[in-house]
């Protein structure tokens, strides 16, 4: 039986802890059969594999407490909008105290038990290698190219009005499969196209959630934390010159520079909130990706005591990046304005312990649901966009996942 209260959760899931070997933790997780499976790859090369809950808070302030006793690992995300409905098998609020994890990083490999019950897993060894899988789909936009036009020429006239200064609408691609593509071995070559992003992937009864996402929200060691502003995007050229050329032109355009400094604005007034010695922030610079390049900005910063990660987590989500400014007006925009329920995308997904925390926001990702793969993608709105440019936007924002089932193409 489950702990019924945080009382008994705190004194039952003092972890049992053994080392093991290097091991291939999605292979390891593809083998497990009791659901609810979780993985995690940060850019800082930490890697988390875990399965099961042995219980499952409901809020923030829950999963925090949860953190009170020593070992304890809180995983998972939550949605990008509290008030919106969930993705069918999936819960607004996804965070648990898993009954089994491995976390693999550069100090050694641990497998921890959370459920007092539960023997060890099985661990193989070895790296399994990527094997094939169908590629034929075929593909719905929603909404489509006309209706994204639609639906920006809306928000500008809002802009225009002065409701808000930027909204960030998202698209959902529907790929229909003629078989059931495996989740893990999606994410596995996902990883090998998408160097230097945080990879995840969440099971629910409804399917797996899947993604490589280039932006932290934010990272904690201790007392010490860093995040980033990550906003402004150009695509990659096809030569140096080419790619230099487009670089140069994210630095300098206005309208990608002010996108920027809206998420570099707010992050500062979160710092100064909680933190009692901030660095200098680092120069803005290109964030190069496989196909696009974004502006980026560094922050790092020393926490003020009773400080957790509940009160980083609402305070840095959602950014101006993912959502618009001004915050409250844009979300209420966008809960009129579109069709589906962003679930999981564009929201934080994670871990946190006592000692340290990790958390990307939830982007380029998709939701896999039998032989459904539904892709999102968002872009930000700001007077002077054009419709036809964020839409090219959208599709180069997708482009590592259709690359994976076009041999390379990502139109």
């Amino acid at each position: 039986m489950l702990p019924t209260s945080t009382e008994e959760l705190i004194e039952s899931s003092v972890p049992r802890t053994r080392e093991i070997p290097v091991t291939d933790l999605l292979g390891w997780l593809a083998s497990q059969t009791g659901g609810q499976r979780f993985y995690w790859r940060g850019r800082a090369g930490d890697e988390f594999a875990a399965y099961g809950s042995v219980n499952q808070p409901a809020t923030l302030d829950e999963a925090q407490q949860l953190l009170q006793t020593p070992g304890t690992i809180v995983l998972g995300a939550m949605n990008f909008d509290s008030a919106s409905v969930a993705w069918p098998g999936f819960s607004e609020f996804g965070f648990r105290v898993p009954r089994q994890l491995i976390h693999q990083s550069a100090t050694g490999t641990r497998q921890q038990l959370f459920d007092p019950t539960e023997p060890f897993a099985d661990v193989p060894m070895g790296r399994e290698t990527v094997r094939e899988f169908n590629r034929s789909f075929v593909r719905t936009d929603e909404p489509s190219e006309s209706g994204w036009s639609e639906r920006v020429s809306d928000a500008l006239d809002r802009i225009d009005r002065g409701e808000f200064i930027k909204v960030v609408p998202a698209r959902r691609t529907r790929l229909e499969f003629s078989e059931e593509p495996d989740p893990f071995e999606l994410l596995r070559q996902l990883q090998r196209v998408t160097p230097g992003c945080s990879h995840f992937l969440v099971e629910g009864a409804g399917g797996f959630w899947i993604g490589a996402s280039p932006e932290m929200l934010y990272s904690r060691r201790g007392r010490q934390l860093r995040t980033e502003a990550v906003a402004g995007t150009r695509r990659r050229g096809v030569t140096p010159a080419e790619d230099e050329e487009y670089g140069n032109f994210l630095l300098n355009d206005l309208k990608e520079s002010e996108e920027h400094a809206a998420v570099v604005g707010m992050i500062r007034d979160v710092l100064e909130k909680f933190a009692d010695h901030i660095d200098p922030a680092g120069p803005r610079h290109l964030l190069k990706l496989a196909r696009v390049q974004h502006l980026m900005t560094e922050f790092s910063a020393h926490l003020r005591d009773r400080v957790g990660d509940a009160d980083l987590l609402r305070a840095l989500h959602p950014t101006p990046a993912t959502c618009g400014l001004h915050v409250v007006a844009a979300r209420e925009w966008l809960r009129q304005n579109e069709p589906f329920s962003r679930g999981y995308y564009a929201g934080p997904v994670g871990w946190m312990s006592r000692e340290q925390s990790a958390f990307a926001v939830g982007l380029r990702s998709g939701l896999l649901q039998a032989r459904t793969l539904e892709l999102y993608a968002g872009a930000g709105i700001v007077r002077g966009s054009r419709p036809e440019r964020e839409w090219k936007e959208l599709n180069s924002k997708i482009g590592d996942w259709l690359a994976l089932f076009t041999g390379g193409s990502a139109q």
